[in-house]
């Protein structure tokens, strides 16, 4: 996917909408065209929901968030995609995967464009004495470890599993919580600076479906794969 943090993405939602569009209708097409028996699993996102939204009934309900709207758009559409597969072609057999927000080693740290722990990271690596938290440090958000959804994938694409289902952990954190655990990690002791003490913003999706499909999957705490993102990164700038 062509993907950013929501400050990049709120000011380039042509790009978001375009690039993400063009892998989807490529993919789609290409499919169609070769004509083969084939398992097809897309990888939608989080931001396709309007806010408020978790269950995957509703995916196609209102609009998706303003910050990642061209983003969230182009998600629907890569759903719409299989499901045109799915009316034209039977030899195809589709899946969906819609991740929560995700971390990991291998994330993009760059300022511009990282997401939410990446950038925290970065931030509180660099900068010894104080840090700005961008937007609302209230609002709780459930985060996925990649080498999670390295496995659930694997287990969908083995197992060829269709349908539509929610990836995520069922549990939330709060940025300023996440922003407190990475401190801790680091041995942080300088201070966090932020703006926004707004009303909790919540985003969580239902996981029960999934759940249901893989049984006795164990997600990754939270700590654990701060502390090995964490670890990625310090190697990373220690290379350059």
């Amino acid at each position: 996917a062509y993907v950013a943090g929501f400050t990049f993405n709120q000011n380039h939602n042509v790009e978001m909408l375009y690039n993400n569009s063009l892998i989807a209708l490529n993919l789609m097409m290409a499919l169609k065209k070769l004509n083969i028996k084939a398992y097809y699993l897309y990888t939608s996102s989080v931001c396709a929901y309007k806010d408020g939204n978790e269950n995957e009934e509703f995916i196609f309900d209102d609009r998706p968030n303003k910050f990642n709207y061209g983003y969230g758009i182009s998600k629907r559409l890569g759903i719409s995609s299989t499901e045109s597969l799915l009316l034209d072609n039977t030899n195809i057999k589709c899946g969906v995967l819609v991740p929560t927000n995700m971390y990991g080693e291998y994330d993009n740290f760059e300022e511009k464009t990282s997401h939410v722990i990446p950038n925290l990271i970065r931030k509180i690596s660099k900068h010894p004495n104080k840090v700005d938290i961008l937007g609302n440090v209230n609002n709780r958000r459930d985060f996925l470890y990649a080498g999670d959804f390295g496995k659930i994938i694997s287990y969908f694409v083995n197992n060829e599993i269709t349908g539509l289902y929610n990836c995520s952990t069922g549990k939330t954190i709060s940025i300023l919580g996440l922003a407190n655990l990475i401190k801790e990690i680091l041995d942080f002791k300088g201070e966090f600076l932020y703006e926004s003490l707004d009303e909790i913003q919540l985003r969580k999706t239902n996981n029960l479906k999934l759940l249901n499909v893989l049984q006795n999957f164990n997600f990754t705490d939270i700590k654990e794969g701060l502390k090995n993102t964490i670890k990625y990164y310090e190697l990373q700038m220690a290379t350059k």
